[in-house]
């Protein structure tokens, strides 16, 4: 079986929207917002001064790295960038 340009490049575009579909669903199907929650949860008792707490304005906004190196203070940054429902509901 031959395939024309004009056909390959048709398929070629329905593939490369497919295989970017899927592998979004793979790179983010195990988030449910518990990722940041599970750290904190980790870290050794009284060791962060600060608990920044969000959505996606708070992660991208605040800068735990800076808070420390300027100021001395340990600060845990509890966002997430896609925030979920039930997130949103007990917010």
């Amino acid at each position: 079986m031959y395939f024309t340009a004009e056909c390959l490049n048709q398929y070629s575009t329905s593939i490369t929207l497919f295989v970017f579909m899927r592998l979004g669903y793979v790179l983010g199907a195990n988030y449910d917002g518990n990722q940041s929650m599970d750290g904190f949860y980790r870290l050794d008792k009284d060791s962060v001064d600060v608990v920044f707490y969000g959505s996606s304005h708070v992660y991208s906004g605040v800068n735990v790295a800076a808070l420390w190196d300027d100021y001395g203070i340990a600060g845990y940054d509890m966002a997430g960038t896609m925030q979920t429902l039930w997130n949103s509901y007990y917010n």
